[in-house]
């Protein structure tokens, strides 16, 4: 019966949803926890990144006063480059559920790698580039 209910659950397509009900319905502040935790992971993760690039030291990248202030520093080019950046994450999203859909798994799974590669790769090039451009807010050199 236990190796059933593993298979079953397994093969649940409902599965994360599932685990997570009793969290979300114990309390509504709960939900509202979790809702406001995705959000600062979605407007601070370009934020981490750009600091790990400069700073290139870990306590700087999970310290957020760090990065706040690193957004006012920036002013409108963090802004710019965030926007630039959730643009290129929902194009890369949509193609890959595309090609996902369209192609066999081991095909797909190599295309879906190399875009995703790809589209790092242009997250970085804007990053890199938005900290080029305020080099001298932060007091970064530049050769």
């Amino acid at each position: 019966a236990f190796v059933l209910a593993l298979v079953f659950k397994a093969s649940d397509p409902d599965a994360v949803f599932t685990e997570l009900s009793p969290y979300l319905s114990a309390r509504p502040s709960t939900a509202l926890v979790f809702l406001l935790l995705i959000l600062w992971g979605v407007f601070y993760y370009p934020m981490a990144l750009t600091v790990a690039g400069y700073t290139q030291r870990f306590a700087s990248v999970i310290n957020p006063l760090i990065g706040l202030d690193t957004i006012r520093r920036m002013g409108t080019t963090y802004f710019k480059a965030f926007a630039m950046v959730i643009v290129v994450y929902a194009v890369a999203f949509i193609l890959l559920v595309i090609i996902s859909v369209v192609t066999s798994a081991f095909v797909g799974d190599i295309i879906n790698a190399t875009l995703t590669f790809y589209f790092n790769l242009v997250v970085a090039c804007i990053l890199g580039l938005s900290l080029f451009k305020c080099a001298d807010r932060l007091d970064i050199t530049v050769d």
